[in-house]
């Protein structure tokens, strides 16, 4: 079952990385970025995949570097 859930998963993640490419995003952060917001998404509607993995720690992880990037965004436009 879990491995269902993680076919699903890397799918959704190669078609946004796909999307990116197809709409001539270059900056790795957007990718990143991306990567995360799918991550977040795709384990707030599946709840099955959350109660099966402690995901608390990866949760702290990508949370942390999604705030980084989205500050340093900010701080560029706002120089």
């Amino acid at each position: 079952m879990i491995e269902r859930e993680l076919i699903l998963f890397t799918l959704l993640i190669l078609i946004s990385v796909f999307m990116l490419i197809y709409v001539g995003e270059v900056r790795p952060d957007a990718y990143l970025a991306v990567a995360i917001l799918v991550y977040f998404i795709y384990t707030s509607v599946n709840h099955s995949f959350r109660s099966k993995i402690y995901l608390k720690p990866v949760d702290i992880v990508l949370i942390t570097v999604f705030a980084i990037i989205v500050a340093y965004k900010v701080y560029e436009i706002l120089r």
